[in-house]
C-alpha cells in the first residue's frame, strides 16, 4: 500500500494467497457486515491498520471481521473494531471473532482495540472472543489495548480464544480489555475468561 483507503464494503470474503504488506496505511470499513474481509488466507499479511465500524449486525452462523480461516501469517497488524453483534444462530453453536475465525497459522505482533456489545438468543452456545474462535496454530506477542471492552448477555467471552486446542501455542499476550457478561436468564450459566474459556494446551507469560 502507498496511502490511506476508504472501503465501502468488505472485500466480500475473498481468498488471499499472496504477500501484502501494508506500509503502516490504514484500510477504514464503515459499513462492515456480516461476511469476513478475507475468506481464507494462506498467504502473508503484515504492517496494516484496519478501522471497522458497524451498527447493530444479526450473525446468524460463524464469523470474523478479518479473515474466517487462516494457515497463513499475521504479523503487525492494528485492528480497531466497533460493532453491535446480535447472535441468532438455532441449529448450531456460533462462534464470533474480532480477528480470524480459525487459525491454523501464526498470529505475531497484533493489537486490537475492540468496542463490542453484543447478545445472543439463548438457543444455542454461542462465543465471542476479541482474537480468534478456535486457535490451532502460534499466536505470540498480541495485546487488546486498554478501552477495549465486549459486553454481553449469553454469548461466553474469551479475551484471546474461545478455544485453545492440543499442540499449539499462545504466548506473551496482554489483554486490558473490561469484559462484562449479564446474563437476563437467571438460569444461564455464564462462561467469560480473560485468556481462553476452553483450553488443553498451557497458556504462557500471558
Amino acid at each position: 500500500m502507498t496511502e490511506n483507503i476508504t472501503l465501502d464494503k468488505g472485500l466480500s470474503g475473498q481468498d488471499f494467497t499472496g504477500n501484502s504488506k501494508g506500509g503502516g496505511y490504514t484500510v477504514a470499513v464503515p459499513s462492515w457486515d456480516e461476511e469476513s474481509l478475507v475468506g481464507s488466507l494462506s498467504g502473508t499479511v503484515s504492517d496494516i491498520n484496519f478501522v471497522v465500524t458497524a451498527g447493530n449486525l444479526v450473525i446468524t452462523g460463524n464469523s470474523a471481521v478479518f479473515a474466517l480461516n487462516n494457515s497463513g501469517t499475521i504479523t503487525n497488524m492494528n485492528l480497531d473494531i466497533k460493532a453491535g453483534i446480535t447472535e441468532k444462530s438455532e441449529t448450531e453453536d456460533c462462534y464470533f471473532a474480532g480477528l480470524v475465525h480459525e487459525n491454523n497459522g501464526t498470529i505475531e505482533g497484533c493489537t486490537l482495540q475492540v468496542e463490542l456489545d453484543a447478545s445472543g438468543d439463548a438457543v444455542k452456545d454461542s462465543f465471542i472472543s476479541a482474537l480468534c474462535a478456535v486457535n490451532n496454530g502460534t499466536v505470540n506477542d498480541r495485546t487488546v489495548t486498554e478501552g477495549s471492552f465486549t459486553n454481553a448477555d449469553t454469548m461466553d467471552i474469551a479475551g484471546i480464544a474461545a478455544q485453545n486446542n492440543a499442540r499449539v501455542v499462545i504466548s506473551n499476550c496482554v489483554t486490558h480489555a473490561n469484559i462484562k457478561q449479564a446474563p437476563a436468564r437467571h438460569d444461564w450459566s455464564i462462561n467469560s475468561a480473560g485468556k481462553a474459556t476452553v483450553h488443553t494446551r498451557p497458556v504462557s507469560d500471558c
